[in-house]
């Protein structure tokens, strides 16, 4: 059992390494507000991290009710959907995978890919996780 676990974390170490869990396959967005302020929580009494001028590009990671879990550049915090403009997600690539998850139409937002005989999820913010054999083909 401890081969199997050191086998698995070498080879997360290698994706991560060689960039594997890259956002290529992210929903980007633009800020289209004359400023939006970035939160640490989805709603306006979220304390500000930073705001945003117009024009802003943000990587989205998830989304709760209105708002938007962005990433821009180092910051991560949530801005609400009136201030930004969702990218044509048709003109994206989507990466194979062996089941994928999605919470936006015709868009991956997690994968789950299989690693010797063990199911890894990647989600889009690059954390990773085991899933329960019960739950994946």
């Amino acid at each position: 059992m401890r081969s199997k676990a050191h086998h698995i974390f070498f080879i997360l170490a290698l994706f991560v390494v060689f960039g594997i869990f890259s956002q290529t396959n992210a929903q980007n967005a633009t800020i289209t507000a004359e400023n939006a302020n970035l939160r640490d929580s989805p709603a306006n009494t979220g304390k500000i991290i930073t705001t945003l001028a117009n024009g802003t590009e943000l990587v989205v990671l998830s989304q709760s009710g209105g708002w938007f879990k962005v990433r821009s550049g180092k910051n991560i915090g949530w801005v609400h959907g009136n201030a930004i403009k969702l990218d044509d997600v048709s003109q994206a690539a989507v990466d194979s995978c062996d089941l994928c998850v999605t919470t936006v139409k015709d868009r991956m937002t997690d994968r789950v890919t299989t690693v010797g005989t063990e199911k890894i999820v990647i989600s889009n913010d690059g954390k990773t996780g085991f899933a329960i054999s019960l739950l994946t083909l």
